[in-house]
């Protein structure tokens, strides 16, 4: 039997040494050798999950091993365990049930020969969705508890930077350097000068964005000024505010501005956000251009 080897990480970090591409080849070839198959192809999904952003089956190294089965170059996909294939039961019984595409796992030998196999890799399937929705539960949890405790777990706004805790977790300060540009930025808006001609202004005395290169535009400087942790101090997550027990917005830390400042700014039509500037973060807008 012909078996064509298929790796898949998520994520470019070894943080499991038993899941790296090296480790879950070698596996692949000496199962491959007890069984007698030949190897004759190592296909390769690196940075790509089995279960966000729509991706699923639709990954590249997948599909051309999908396509060696079903031009007959293939008899098999042989991965290390089932969830390489799918992270999500439905989407790895979709597989499995291909015309023309045979599983295959060391733990499990060939999925889905029989009736009893079809039902043992439904649940193996099963299980591998289970730990991802586990996995994300957790992440979710821990950021949660960071986000109460005060700590950073995203990108460091612009007017602040992070300093290590007793505990070593990273926390956030106000930046001397950038708190002044914040505050001086807010006291213009707020004297009526634009936020294009602050931008222009910016950019003519060569002041760093917060990534260190770039331009300052109206968007950064609005963005930067009606952001609640500058504002108030109140912390967010994924476009909402974190909340404490009471339902009350989570204060972490001082705000850059006064409040009779920040009052100013909220009375200006620019301080909500339009509905096409709400940009869930970490997605890319619906309309790019």
């Amino acid at each position: 039997m012909r078996a064509c080897i298929y790796v898949r990480l998520s994520v470019l970090r070894e943080r499991d040494p038993s899941l790296s591409p090296v480790s879950q080849e070698e596996a692949c070839r000496q199962y491959a050798e007890s069984q007698g198959w030949e190897v004759v192809r190592v296909i390769e999904d690196l940075d790509q999950s089995a279960y966000r952003h729509g991706e699923r089956l639709n990954r590249p190294g997948l599909q051309e091993a999908i396509q060696m089965c079903t031009s007959g170059e293939a008899d098999v996909i042989l991965s290390k365990r089932p969830d390489r294939f799918a992270r999500s039961a439905a989407d790895g019984i979709e597989l499995s049930q291909m015309p023309g595409v045979r599983l295959a796992t060391p733990g499990s030998g060939l999925i889905g020969a029989s009736a009893f196999e079809q039902f043992q890799s439904g649940l193996g399937f099963l299980l591998s969705e289970l730990e991802s929705a586990q996995l994300a539960e957790r992440q979710i949890d821990s950021i949660d508890k960071r986000r109460r405790e005060g700590r950073r777990t995203t990108d460091i706004p612009y007017g602040f930077r992070f300093y290590r805790g007793d505990d070593n977790g990273a926390y956030l300060e106000a930046d001397p350097d950038q708190k002044p540009i914040v505050v001086e930025a807010a006291r213009r808006m707020v004297e009526g000068e634009s936020a294009n001609a602050i931008a222009r202004d910016l950019n003519k005395r060569s002041v760093p964005t917060r990534r260190g290169h770039g331009n300052w535009t109206a968007t950064t400087v609005k963005r930067i000024l009606r952001n609640p942790l500058v504002c108030h101090g109140w912390s967010m997550h994924n476009g909402a505010l974190v909340r404490d027990d009471d339902g009350n917005p989570l204060v972490i830390m001082q705000p850059l501005l006064r409040p009779s400042v920040v009052s100013k700014l909220s009375q200006m039509s620019w301080f909500t956000p339009t509905r096409g500037e709400r940009v869930t973060p970490g997605r890319k807008h619906k309309y790019p251009l």
